[in-house]
């Protein structure tokens, strides 16, 4: 199972908001998103416009998107439940609603940021940033969610697979060294929370590469309920019944994490046993 991934569609849509928003409507310094919450409260609530943050596309989806000038950046709190996140230093956010069934919600939020108000940082302050985020998570209860096919690794056992297969998702526990920090290019931690995955994805330019030198980073937080994280393991053909199907999927998917972990302990690699996969909760879709 891997992560999907709809960064090109995002960043399309993102482009084209610019050019939509009414420009008599006053800019807000933050928006608050709740996960589950129909597209329609959310314009309501945050005081926005409808005509200027919606976007509906042939395929099904409505698309609920504001963006901040780079000179005036904004936050966006996120709410699930009795759980509060807020990411500061932000460039855009976009929730996405099914249109069939408004009353379900928002299923989706990604959250594009930086991490810093300053366009450029120093690479080893990005680190100790990121490693910072990553503590913050970590206290907040948030868990690292392994794909169902992906070995069971923690620490630095789990950075080193990451380096072997860029897919994997990093460990919310280990602090790269600067050199480990320059080797990496596209990273994910995968982790979840209260029926919520939340995938962090950093991405640098890659011609600001120089560690004596200030390089640019863009975080990208995507917020999944675990209905849709589970839905996303199917082919569209088979998502009308995926809640039958799941049982069967997780078993073979298993499977394959299992024969990996034979090999890797076959080399001396530590498995982390002790690693539980999320419980997750069905919801009427």
């Amino acid at each position: 199972m891997r992560f999907v991934n709809m960064m090109a569609l995002v960043g399309v849509v993102l482009l084209i908001s610019a050019c939509d928003m009414n420009k008599e409507e006053e800019k807000m310094t933050s928006l608050t998103f709740s996960l589950g919450q129909p597209g329609q409260e959310f314009i309501r609530k945050n005081s926005l416009a409808e005509k200027a943050h919606v976007t509906q596309q042939p395929a099904g989806l409505n698309f609920y998107k504001y963006e901040w000038p780079r000179n005036n950046l904004g936050r966006v709190t996120i709410q699930n439940k009795k759980d509060i996140y807020s990411i500061p230093y932000v460039l855009s956010v976009l929730g996405t609603e099914d249109s069939d069934s408004p009353a379900s919600g928002v299923f989706k939020v990604v959250v594009n940021a930086c991490i810093s108000e300053s366009e450029t940082i120093m690479h080893d302050e990005a680190r100790l940033k990121i490693a910072g985020l990553l503590k913050d998570l970590d206290s907040g209860q948030w868990q690292v969610a392994h794909a169902y096919d992906d070995p069971r690794l923690s620490g630095e056992s789990a950075f080193e697979y990451y380096l072997q297969d860029d897919s994997y998702g990093l460990p919310i526990d280990y602090v790269p060294t600067l050199e480990q920090w320059m080797e990496m290019d596209l990273a994910y931690w995968n982790l979840f929370k209260d029926d919520t995955f939340l995938q962090l994805t950093f991405r640098r330019d890659r011609k600001k590469l120089d560690p004596s030198k200030e390089g640019a980073y863009l975080l990208t937080f995507s917020f999944r309920t675990s209905n849709q994280k589970l839905q996303e393991m199917f082919e569209p053909a088979e998502r009308d019944s995926w809640e039958d199907l799941l049982p069967k999927k997780i078993v073979s998917l298993k499977k394959e994490r299992e024969r990996k972990e034979k090999l890797l302990s076959q080399r001396g690699i530590s498995i982390d046993t002790d690693y539980l996969d999320p419980e997750v909760s069905m919801r009427e879709k």
